[in-house]
């Protein structure tokens, strides 16, 4: 099956949270195997349905309201609101929050970086909006091979002063170390391929030999094939589902105040979420 970013998952009408275990997983089977995936009309309840789904696939990440840029969705702390709705209806003028190509939890140190995304469509803005995906999976593939075996001895800190969102944020007030050591390639957990893991668009990649490479210089790159690159237009209940270690995204931007509202939730897939995922499959 050939993978390909922003695949449509046909669930026949029924709702994801009503799959059975087997089908649930091999929605994410389809998800790991194309990165990105979209379900329609998905009507599901926030504190139960959609939070219960995001649980069977791993951990459900709560995270600081700083890093939910103080959006976090009341009562239900997993989740965030991603747009220029807060909590209590009002907007936030020309919000122009993750408008630049990242990794969410690049923070984290590997293999504690295994995190899925999840983006439930709620208001959707008459212009712009949209989410842009570029695959980091077959990207590498596509590089010279000179700079690929580069990329397979680099490495790039990270700390979370230097994510323009959390502008304040100082480490230790979360138990993260100062910076973090990536290798700027990695194996996939589950799948076993090689995949780019390059941070966000400033980020500078050390060689072996002292070498800087700028992540924009790849991103720009990658950028110019456009069988890579997936720019997802949102309807109404759609269900978005990504891979963060295999694709890098950004918000779009485009539709100043427009009303733009999306319900975020996060699955850190642990040892144990992946030994339950390949004995599923296995059996399916």
């Amino acid at each position: 099956m050939k993978r390909q970013l922003g695949t449509i998952i046909d669930l026949g009408g029924r709702k994801i949270s009503d799959l059975s275990l087997n089908e649930f997983f091999q929605v994410q089977k389809q998800m790991f195997h194309h990165g990105v995936i979209c379900i329609r009309n998905q009507k599901i309840d926030l504190a139960h349905e959609f939070l219960s789904s995001i649980f069977k696939l791993g951990h459900a990440i709560k995270l600081p309201p700083q890093f939910c840029l103080n959006h976090e969705q009341p009562n239900i702390p997993q989740l965030c609101r991603i747009g220029n709705i807060r909590p209590d209806g009002t907007k936030v003028s020309m919000f122009k929050g993750a408008e630049f190509w990242h990794q969410d939890g690049d923070y984290w140190g590997y293999p504690g970086n295994f995190i899925v995304n999840w983006l439930l469509s709620d208001i959707v803005p008459n212009k712009g909006g949209e989410t842009g995906f570029i695959d980091i999976q077959k990207g590498l593939q596509r590089l010279d091979k000179n700079l690929q075996n580069k990329l397979r001895k680099a490495q790039w800190t990270i700390s979370v002063r230097e994510i323009s969102d959390f502008e304040g944020a100082v480490p230790s007030d979360y138990g993260l170390p100062e910076k973090y050591v990536h290798q700027a390639v990695y194996k996939h957990q589950l799948t076993d391929q090689e995949h780019l893991y390059i941070g966000h668009y400033n980020s500078k990649l050390i060689c072996e030999d002292g070498e800087v490479i700028e992540t924009k210089q790849i991103i720009d790159e990658l950028l110019k094939q456009e069988d890579l690159l997936y720019f997802h237009k949102y309807q109404k209940d759609d269900l978005v589902i990504f891979d963060n270690t295999t694709s890098i995204h950004k918000s779009m931007g485009g539709y100043g105040d427009e009303p733009r509202l999306l319900y975020r939730g996060q699955s850190l897939i642990t040892p144990f979420h992946m030994d339950l995922y390949k004995i599923i499959n296995k059996e399916i």
